[in-house]
């Protein structure tokens, strides 16, 4: 049987949301997980489910997401920035996508890939770093199992070594005694694994030092 893939190919995008209202209707885990990715960009999230698991109605409780108990009604999508369906109700899911096209939301219907206008994909997090894989819609475990791939290629300490040199590169940057090639260079030498492998050793201090000295006999 032919692979239910998208029948677009969508543009590869990092979406904003923070402070923006996001609607998620369902309340199974699969929208407990949307709901937590969420949170974690910053969306001011609603969801509208009958029936919410517990991670949610924790989430609600604290404040983090607002809560309807009750089933999707045409007009509830009214002013969202995005949305996400997660039901288990092909009509519900089918009516929630009309909804949005016609305002001209931007949806994704969890797993159908043709109710959908946009995809999250499989994604990597390492501080500020993250990986984003999507198939497409055709194979999303095989975009799951890539991920698994790389998470031995980034460990969990790499995001830490990302923020130091975002830290270090504003250093450079800053530094009226480099010119501009010398900081294009220095910038370069921040990519490679010596570096690295010397900031987990000795930390941030210790390769700004040897950068420094670099530049000193360049």
């Amino acid at each position: 049987m032919k692979a239910e893939c998208s029948p677009f190919n969508p543009l590869p995008v990092f979406l904003a949301v923070n402070g923006k209202p996001c609607t998620v209707i369902g309340g199974g885990s699969v929208a407990g997980r949307k709901c937590a990715d969420l949170i974690e960009a910053g969306a001011d999230i609603t969801v509208i489910a009958v029936h919410a698991d517990e991670s949610i109605v924790r989430l609600a409780e604290k404040g983090a997401l607002k809560l309807l108990a009750r089933k999707y009604s045409p007009g509830d999508l009214k002013g969202a920035f995005i949305v996400f369906a997660a039901t288990n109700d092909n009509e519900v899911n089918k009516a929630v996508w009309q909804e949005a096209e016609e305002a001209g939301i931007p949806v994704n219907v969890i797993d159908v890939p043709a109710l959908c206008n946009f995809y999250s994909g499989s994604v990597l997090k390492r501080g500020p770093l993250q990986i984003a894989i999507s198939t497409n819609g055709c194979c999303p475990a095989l975009a799951k199992a890539i991920r698994h791939d790389l998470e031995d290629r980034f460990p969990a300490d790499y995001g830490d070594y990302i923020a130091a040199a975002g830290e270090i590169r504003q250093r450079i940057l800053a530094d009226t005694n480099f010119d501009s090639t010398t900081k294009r260079t220095l910038i370069e030498y921040l990519v490679q694994q010596e570096y690295i492998d010397l900031y987990h050793a000795s930390g941030m201090e210790a390769v700004w030092d040897r950068l420094r000295k670099i530049s000193s006999t360049s």
